[in-house]
């Protein structure tokens, strides 16, 4: 089990001239993001000169990348902006900040950090994927030079080593073979975002991997430059004020294609969450496209009237199968609804659930509510949806459907996760809930519920929600945006007079897909007094945005 997180001790780095700006940006996003810890730069005397105006502390810099001080690596040179000798000089810095701090999160000298991300390190090393085509990944390596943590004061020799002598792509192809010898874990996608990446999530995003000093890539090929122009145009539309104004310090260009209406589109990305690089509007036919096979869900007779009201706002806009795995009480009250292609499965019986219950003897109970067995019942509807439908979005069954989801549904992904999406002053709530909520996925992979099952019983610490972020080791993964399952933990929870009052920005529900509330109390009956309230006034919120006809089959529904 892999409860251990290791606090980022030490940045380490590598620049030379032209890359001192994007230095400075780097080292102010580094402060900005928490981290007061050393950071180690091993650069040339212009870099060194450039950054002493900033006066930035706790900087430690041994001027050795100068021309004259590199050592020349035999290696075979695939273009003309890679330089062998500086990238020796990559391992250098990292072996020093080990010795020095005891772990080093090495970056290239081109990253931008928006946040911290302490939460993520569980494992001695740590790489990042370029979460690219598999034909990139051949050619240039799975995994990407510029970005990795490790504690292991061997790992940079080796590296060193591999690049000389096995590396078919400078020292990146190379990285993979890291792997036989060394315990690494993978960082997710919200992290090193560069322009081998699409289809992430700009609201979540930790770091950018992006030359914003045209002047560094100058050299480069003309279609690799009109790349690296068009996505630093896009970032510098959505990027927070505080950074946009230190790049304008130091003389960075900060205009953009939207001009007088970056503010505008700025609010818009905010709206809808999701990081579209190419059309923001998607065409008829794409909306069309049904890209949810099926639809599954987990309940028992507590549930049975969120389960009907559920099944009923999907059918609003989709035939699609409903796979529902419950007991015998709830499948003869379904069945009087007389719903299409309802799959019910009667198989929550108390043996079946005693079974499962029998290997959770290590799971930590933190309430009264969150039950083994039922928790353990997802994994399994999960993958008999997945192998008799092909795909399948998994959801809780006080979910209600506003809208198809299918939309969002990204291509060539296995699994997308629904991020919390916490208020800024509930940020902390990630690491002690998790990122994700458990209530909501979407995959294709016929071995999600076993690997699931597997964090759940062995890494996670909050039931089997707050280990969710290592599905991302096994499976391509991506995010459903803000407009997707809006739930209790979107909210603002101040406590004036001692009682709790939600509140919420006015664009919450823009463009809701779907809303995550219990509609009726018998479901969170057992709750604490504080969290009742909270789900009282929650219900009434999402009660005022639900369309006439919803709100009429609800009221109807009886016990």
């Amino acid at each position: 089990m892999r409860e251990k997180l290791r606090d980022v001790r030490s940045f380490s780095l590598v620049s030379t001239h032209p890359c001192e700006r994007e230095t400075a940006l780097l080292i102010f996003s580094i402060r900005r993001a928490g981290y007061q810890c050393p950071i180690l730069l091993v650069c040339d005397d212009i870099v060194a000169n450039y950054l002493r105006q900033f006066k930035f502390p706790n900087i430690i810099i041994k001027r050795e990348a100068n021309t004259h001080q590199l050592e020349n690596a035999k290696v075979e040179e695939k273009n003309t902006f890679h330089r062998p000798q500086i990238i020796m000089k990559k391992m250098d810095a990292m072996q020093w900040a080990i010795d020095e701090c005891d772990n080093t999160m090495f970056v290239d000298s081109d990253l931008l950090f928006l946040r911290d991300f302490d939460y993520e390190i569980n494992y001695p090393n740590m790489l990042s994927p370029h979460y690219g085509t598999q034909e990139s990944a051949d050619r240039y390596g799975g995994f990407n030079a510029g970005y990795l943590f490790s504690e292991d004061p061997t790992l940079p020799e080796r590296w060193r080593w591999l690049y000389l002598n096995r590396s078919r792509f400078y020292e990146q192809e190379c990285m993979a073979i890291l792997t036989e010898n060394y315990d690494c874990g993978k960082f997710s996608k919200q992290h090193n975002i560069g322009i081998w990446r699409s289809g992430f999530h700009r609201d979540l995003t930790i770091s950018i991997h992006q030359h914003f000093d045209t002047a560094t890539y100058s050299h480069a090929f003309q279609q690799l430059k009109d790349r690296y122009d068009k996505r630093r145009r896009w970032w510098l539309r959505g990027l927070p004020e505080d950074i946009l104004s230190f790049m304008g310090d130091i003389k960075l260009e900060t205009e953009t294609a939207c001009g007088k209406n970056k503010m505008d589109t700025i609010e818009k990305v905010h709206k809808q969450g999701w990081a579209v690089l190419a059309e923001p509007n998607p065409s008829a036919e794409e909306q069309a496209v049904d890209k949810v096979n099926s639809y599954s869900v987990v309940g028992n007779s507590r549930t049975k009237r969120e389960l009907a009201l559920l099944v009923y706002s999907i059918r609003r806009f989709t035939d699609k199968p409903i796979y529902i795995m419950t007991d015998d009480e709830t499948s003869s009250y379904l069945n009087k609804f007389n719903f299409s292609n309802a799959d019910i499965d009667a198989t929550l019986t108390s043996s079946y659930l005693r079974k499962l219950e029998q290997g959770s003897s290590r799971v930590t109970k933190k309430n009264d509510f969150h039950h083994a067995g039922m928790i353990l019942s997802k994994m399994d509807c999960v993958s008999h949806a997945v192998g008799a439908y092909g795909n399948t979005l998994f959801i809780d069954a006080d979910l209600v459907f506003l809208a198809k989801p299918d939309i969002d549904i990204q291509p060539n992904i296995q699994l997308m996760l629904s991020p919390h999406y916490h208020s800024e002053e509930r940020v902390e709530q990630n690491t002690e809930y998790g990122i994700y909520n458990a209530g909501y996925l979407w995959t294709d992979q016929p071995t999600l519920g076993d690997v699931w099952r597997d964090i759940y019983l062995n890494k996670s610490t909050f039931y089997e929600q707050q280990g969710m972020f290592h599905l991302m080791e096994h499976f391509d993964t991506s995010t459903f945006p803000k407009s997707h399952n809006i739930g209790f933990w979107r909210f603002r929870k101040p406590w004036p007079d001692g009682k709790l009052r939600l509140e919420h920005d006015e664009n919450l529900f823009d463009g809701a897909i779907s809303l995550h509330f219990h509609a009726f109390e018998e479901n969170y009956a057992r709750a604490n007094e504080g969290l009742t309230e909270g789900y009282n006034q929650l219900k009434e919120i999402c009660w005022r945005f639900l369309p006439e006809d919803i709100k009429a089959f609800a009221e109807g529904l009886e016990l």
